[in-house]
């Protein structure tokens, strides 16, 4: 009795020690999740490509992978596209400054599916009025150089500062010291003439009355961003008929956000089996996947998700591919050494195997 007591305790213990997950930034190789199994074959493989439908390659701002995926499930089936750069404004993390690629254009991270249903809630904007397609990065080189320009010309508080007279000074000191506050002031002021002028060229949408206000009240270049965006979207959003976004992970978070990788073969062979009947119904998916070692040389300096959207399956090399839509530009091209490929005929793709998809991916969405 004692000695099936003792097998029972270490056989449970074993199994505790198994499922215990594993911290993200404890990774030590490329393939997050070694175990991944190969299961589909040449019948059930069968031919999809969505790609003609969905519209243009997109260049991300920022760290805005989340929205980019997730106006691509949106955009699907409709005649008219919508921006991407929008939907990417409406993540409540967006003014939080120092987050994203830079402290200058503040897009935070984010997750799919509560950027679908921000979309649907807020509604969408035209990608005419803010574009967010931009294969030749013209569109993000703009939206920088406007945030630039606004951090730039903030050096002074124009709300408060004017030029003075330098004659009523009492002593040469404080003539001098107004002579150089009079020069930095009417430099601010040439600097956020600039600013109008972008504003003018690039936000043709944009209602012009609302310069002054939302230039003085926006403390950082993210606010001042997403107020010219809001305020050209105004009156153009479009609300799209709700759909619910299906999500499934093999991943939890722990409570300091810490992200812990579950090893699950039988979460994994659902989450992929959906993901296969999404696309056999023609029906983009969005995946969050490790990219260094998929598409990007792997490094430990690197630990961070990003997203993509799979828009075709193919059954080739005797095994079964995926086309997947990435959101670096058309000219964007899979590093050497790294286990995708760029897809030749469509810009901006990159194809993966069967294998590769699950050793690396960790969660799905797409709409039901």
């Amino acid at each position: 009795m004692k000695s099936r007591v003792l097998i029972f305790v270490l056989v449970t213990l074993s199994g505790s020690l198994e499922a215990k997950p594993k911290l993200y930034s404890q990774l030590k190789t490329d393939t997050p999740y070694p175990d991944a199994k190969v299961v589909m074959d040449e019948k059930s493989c069968t031919t999809v490509d969505l790609a003609l439908e969905s519209g243009p390659v997109r260049t991300q701002v920022g760290g805005s992978c989340y929205a980019y995926t997730a106006i691509e499930l949106l955009n699907f089936g409709q005649e008219k596209k919508y921006s991407a750069v929008h939907l990417a404004s409406l993540n409540p993390r967006k003014r939080k400054p120092g987050t994203g690629l830079s402290e200058i254009n503040g897009f935070a991270g984010g997750n799919v599916t509560p950027a679908v249903n921000k979309g649907y809630e807020v509604g969408l904007c035209p990608e005419d009025v803010i574009p967010s397609i931009d294969k030749d990065n013209n569109n993000t080189a703009i939206y920088e150089k406007i945030m630039e320009a606004f951090k730039d010309s903030k050096e002074v508080n124009l709300a408060e500062e004017c030029i003075q007279d330098v004659f009523v000074r009492s002593n040469v000191f404080e003539m001098v010291e107004q002579i150089r506050k009079n020069f930095s002031i009417g430099r601010a002021q040439a600097k956020k003439r600039r600013v109008l002028k972008l504003v003018r060229e690039y936000f043709p949408s944009f209602p012009i009355v609302e310069f002054e206000k939302i230039y003085h009240s926006s403390k950082y270049p993210s606010d001042f961003f997403y107020s010219l965006i809001s305020k050209s979207c105004e009156n153009k959003l479009v609300f799209l008929e709700k759909k619910k976004a299906r999500t499934l992970n093999i991943f939890d978070y722990s409570k300091t956000h810490d992200t812990y990788y579950f090893f699950n073969d039988e979460k994994r062979t659902k989450m992929f089996g959906e993901l296969n009947q999404a696309l056999g119904q023609k029906k983009p998916v969005s995946i969050s996947f490790y990219p260094y070692g998929l598409i990007l040389p792997f490094s430990q300096k690197q630990h961070g998700t990003h997203a993509s959207t799979v828009m075709g399956r193919v059954w080739k090399d005797n095994t079964c591919q995926y086309l997947v839509k990435n959101s670096y530009g058309e000219d964007w091209r899979v590093s050497w050494g790294v286990k995708g490929r760029s897809s030749e005929e469509h810009p901006g793709y990159f194809v993966i195997s069967e294998q590769q998809l699950k050793e690396h991916v960790n969660a799905i969405t797409y709409l039901e």
